[in-house]
């Protein structure tokens, strides 16, 4: 039972971390740039989208862990929660969700002031940090030889995958709303 519910975790943490890098390269780049009055309302709104998505992220991120505790777990003792945060696991987890929140707290702030161009940029760095996160949890990492590489090419397949799935969402969603 506990290994589905990983994979579903771990889908809906892709499907929020798309969403999120999605909505944040569609609003930066598509909306800022696109003329009319109806901007300043998408805007806001796909900075929502974003912000969700970070929060299923989060939220799938934080489900990951606490499956993982009690998988670890043998009943008796609890949880080995110390014992997981320090592991390589817990450590990349941590980060990721702290990217997640990271995403969700600077789309929020760009939804107040929209004109800002360093919390524009912060959000994009956040964004690209819970796509590279997402590599401590792939493949690549399993490797032995030639890691770094791998490692290089999945985070970059990841922001890139998100932008356009997410842009794609964004994009279909702001399409059935107008």
């Amino acid at each position: 039972m506990i290994p589905l519910l990983l994979l579903w975790l771990r889908a809906a943490g892709l499907v929020g971390q798309a969403v999120a890098v999605g909505g944040t390269i569609f609003a930066l780049v598509v909306l800022r740039a696109a003329p009319g009055r109806h901007v300043p309302h998408a805007l806001g709104w796909t900075l929502g989208l974003a912000a969700t998505g970070a929060t299923v992220a989060a939220l799938a991120q934080g489900g990951l862990l606490a499956a993982l505790a009690a998988t670890l777990g043998d009943g008796e003792s609890g949880w080995p929660t110390a014992a997981l945060l320090a592991s390589s696991v817990g450590a990349g987890a941590l980060v990721r969700l702290a990217a997640a929140l990271a995403v969700l707290f600077g789309a929020l702030a760009l939804h107040r002031t929209p004109a800002s161009r360093m919390r524009a940029a912060l959000l994009v760095g956040a964004a690209v940090a819970l796509s590279v996160t997402g590599t401590f949890a792939s493949h690549a990492m399993g490797r032995l030889d030639g890691r770094a590489w791998l490692l290089a090419v999945t985070a970059l397949h990841q922001v890139a995958a998100g932008a356009w799935v997410g842009g794609l969402v964004c994009a279909a969603l702001l399409a059935v709303r107008a």
